[in-house]
């Protein structure tokens, strides 16, 4: 299984049009930067005791909180092939099903329009519709809508790592979730607690079978649409879903998280392929 995203300054532009000026695509990336912080922000309000983090995506929203259910083992007397399943494989099915779902459904035919994510099973979303979110695209007509789902933690499960308490173990196993668009939804962000560039082993172990991951670019020497040196370990993927058209997925770790934490781990996906956000961070093809 593999994955893939473009932000292509989240407004989808055509990978041939003209790119924009340094000044120009920095300020427009930074609405962007902003917008999508202060939309995620929302998907992690609530499940924090501590204050919210300023709309920037550098220092984001404190993470979220997630509870998990009590390890069930196997009946000694049962068949392994009728074995009731332990709280970590329901986790891991149940995420499966949540986070595909989600994303085979922004892998439409046709970017799908936000009914199309009304009900997703074990979504849980933090408004009954999209609100607006000027500027978020770059566009005052930009929409979004945040929520949360849980997310298998491959380092917990691994058992790698610092002990953690059980509070940080839940928050490392619950993401944000937020998606924007204007008529249809144009881009998918998924946040989750604590920096790491194992961005395939993260993004597998959330898919299931028929779902295909393929590096197409990383090493990049600075950030979008300015000249600074790109600290995030950036790397774009592309991620195809069985039969269903192809995305794109830029997956970046930012190490400072502020008081809320150690960092975060951000993949936002587009329908799009982001050539010229690769080509203007200087990113090296895989």
């Amino acid at each position: 299984m593999k994955a893939s995203v473009d932000r292509e300054n989240m407004k989808h532009r055509d990978p041939e049009a003209p790119m924009y000026s340094a000044a120009t695509a920095s300020a427009v990336d930074a609405l962007r930067i902003a917008s999508l912080a202060a939309v995620m922000s929302l998907a992690l309000a609530g499940c924090q005791p501590a204050a919210q983090a300023p709309a920037d995506r550098d220092t984001s929203a404190p993470p979220i909180a997630a509870a998990m259910s009590s390890t069930v083992s196997p009946a000694a007397d049962v068949p392994a092939a009728d074995a009731v399943p332990t709280a970590e494989e329901a986790l891991v099915a149940a995420t499966t099903t949540t986070t595909q779902a989600v994303l085979e459904r922004f892998a439409a035919p046709s970017a799908p329009g936000w009914d199309a994510f009304s009900v997703v099973p074990g979504v849980t979303w933090n408004e009954v519709a999209p609100v607006a979110a000027p500027g978020a695209l770059g566009a005052e007509d930009a929409m979004s809508r945040a929520g949360k789902l849980e997310w298998v933690d491959i380092t917990v499960q691994a058992g790698a790592g610092p002990q953690r308490s059980d509070a940080q173990a839940q928050r490392e196993r619950e993401v944000g979730l937020t998606l924007l668009g204007r008529e249809a939804v144009e881009s998918i962000a998924f946040r989750k607690y604590r920096p790491s560039t194992e961005y395939e082993a993260t993004l597998q172990a959330q898919l299931g079978d028929g779902a295909t991951l393929r590096r197409i670019a990383d090493r990049c020497a600075r950030n979008f649409g300015s000249r600074g040196v790109n600290t995030r370990g950036s790397a774009f993927f592309e991620l195809r879903l069985d039969q269903r058209v192809p995305l794109f997925v830029e997956g970046y770790a930012d190490k400072d998280g502020g008081k809320y934490g150690p960092g975060y781990t951000t993949f936002e996906f587009t329908r799009t392929r982001p050539d010229t956000r690769i080509a203007d961070m200087g990113c090296v093809a895989s």
